[in-house]
């Protein structure tokens, strides 16, 4: 939802998928992207997209949108892109990581700025360190 009001209303940014060689420094590097985008739009312009886009999402898009046969879910693929490349160096099982765990960084980053209208260094680090890469690092146990 947030990608696509971004590609919707906001300008655009040069997305490169980030392969630092550990998932830790390519998280952050898809977490960079996303406070770039967000620090491009103002308080008030991202609060009305995203209120504009939530007034005619009902349930059903939402979860739709997370499944992995969406065609608007590019964040999916990115994710997806982000996850194998730390398969291949054997830091996750992808067998164990379900759409839920591809999704979460997405579900946080919309959670922060809905909850707090920013995305800080600190919430970044929390979403990382204590969240995501416990969650993705566990799949390979």
């Amino acid at each position: 939802m947030v990608i696509s009001a971004f590609s919707k209303y906001g300008p655009e940014i040069k997305f490169e998928l980030p392969d630092t060689g550990n998932l830790r420094d390519d998280l952050f590097g898809l977490f960079d992207y996303f406070q770039m985008a967000l620090k491009t739009l103002t308080t008030g312009m991202l609060e009305g997209v995203l209120l504009d886009r939530l007034h005619d999402i009902t349930l059903d898009k939402v979860t739709a949108s997370l499944g992995e046969e969406s065609e608007d879910n590019r964040f999916a693929k990115i994710m997806h892109q982000v996850l194998d490349h730390a398969a291949d160096r054997g830091e996750v099982d992808l067998a164990h990581i379900g759409p839920s765990l591809i999704s979460l960084p997405l579900i946080l980053v919309a959670s922060e700025i809905l909850t707090k209208g920013a995305l800080s260094d600190d919430a970044v680090s929390q979403f990382v360190d204590q969240i995501l890469l416990p969650s993705y690092l566990n799949s390979a146990h």
